[in-house]
């Protein structure tokens, strides 16, 4: 009968093949497997060197090949085969690209110029800013779209610039582009680009929360500055229920905006009340009837560092509170943003960080 190897005993303990060598100890190893081992590594020493000759002779991956092969073309005689070079070379995210497509933007080729401002908005970096700066006063229309739209791309800012307006007008946008990049430290990301992160740890900076009690939550939802996905509500506990916003220190205010959840779920008597101290509340109103999802009060203006918001009755008892946010603010709109915004907020500033982030980039 043939003997069966003792590593197979290991089965049972082991998801590896019986005879995978790190399945069973050495000694009980097949001598004839460890020959060929020995062999391979033989073999491996002449492999390992020819590696190291075709490394340094540096063939090319795919990938590297077809930047080489656009790079080639930008030197085109033909415009058109230049500027399709320029395109790929943006898709190809081609950052080694980005002095070669910054010559491209000085083309006597409108279409290459427009298509080299394009593709830097995807390549290009740090160095590529006053150039694209310069070609907003591109005598082409496309090209300074193309310089603009590569700008907020590489920045994160979104200042105005309309292409097709008036030469005075495109002046004065391309000059408040100038003052910010000209502020904009040379070793960091500037401020403006970090406030983009802010979004996910309460961007209404300084304000928290208090609540009388929670059934969804957590009560810091409602000055995350977030209109959704997160909400504090109440269940199953008596009227009333309140929440008490700390604006952080005694401000001007004239304006309350609470986003309901849904209309099935507003209150139907409520009071909203200030406070400067957090314990002597001077109520701005109190009134009954079924409210809006988002409701908005206006007031005269007065200073507080409190507000609070009570709730006397609901559409559905069970619940007599379900809120998304509190905004409170000088009657300028408030301080909320959809999740979508936010969003959109937090992706140009990283963006924007690859580009400019020093150091604090990776914090």
């Amino acid at each position: 009968m043939r003997r069966t190897p003792r590593c197979a005993s290991n089965r049972r303990n082991s998801m590896r093949s019986p005879c995978d060598p790190s399945a069973a100890p050495l000694r009980y190893f097949p001598m004839i497997y460890l020959k060929r081992l020995l062999l391979l590594a033989c073999l491996c020493v002449p492999c390992a060197a020819a590696s190291r000759t075709t490394n340094s002779e540096r063939v090319s991956s795919p990938y590297a090949r077809q930047i080489t092969e656009q790079m080639a073309k930008l030197d085109s005689s033909d415009a058109p085969a230049r500027a399709r070079a320029a395109e790929a070379l943006g898709f190809l995210r081609a950052y080694d690209a980005a002095d070669a497509l910054v010559a491209r933007l000085r083309d006597e080729s409108a279409p290459v110029r427009c298509q080299a401002a394009l593709a830097l908005g995807w390549c290009g970096g740090r160095d590529s800013i006053a150039p694209l700066l310069e070609a907003l006063g591109d005598s082409d229309a496309m090209t300074r779209q193309g310089a603009h739209v590569a700008l907020t791309n590489l920045t994160g800012m979104e200042f105005p610039f309309v292409a097709t307006a008036p030469s005075s007008e495109r002046s004065a946008q391309t000059e408040r582009w100038r003052r910010w990049w000209a502020q904009a430290p040379r070793d960091r990301a500037p401020k403006d680009v970090l406030e983009l992160l802010e979004g996910w740890k309460s961007r209404v900076r300084g304000r928290s929360a208090s609540v009388s009690s929670i059934y969804r939550g957590p009560a810091d939802v409602l000055v995350d500055g977030m209109i959704g996905p997160g909400f504090w509500q109440t269940k199953n506990v008596e009227f009333p229920q309140s929440c008490t916003i700390d604006l952080g220190r005694p401000q001007t205010i004239s304006e309350v905006t609470i986003h309901q959840y849904g209309p099935r779920f507003v209150m139907t008597e409520y009071a909203l009340a200030t406070s400067l101290d957090g314990k002597a509340f001077d109520v701005v109103e109190r009134k009954q009837g079924r409210t809006p999802v988002a409701l908005a009060r206006r007031f005269p203006p007065r200073t507080a560092r409190y507000v609070r918001i009570t709730s006397f009755a609901s559409v559905n008892p069970i619940y007599p509170t379900t809120f998304f946010e509190v905004q409170v603010g000088a009657g300028d709109g408030g301080q909320a943003s959809s999740a979508e915004t936010l969003l959109w907020r937090c992706e140009r500033g990283l963006r924007a960080l690859s580009v400019l982030g020093g150091d604090e980039a990776t914090r």
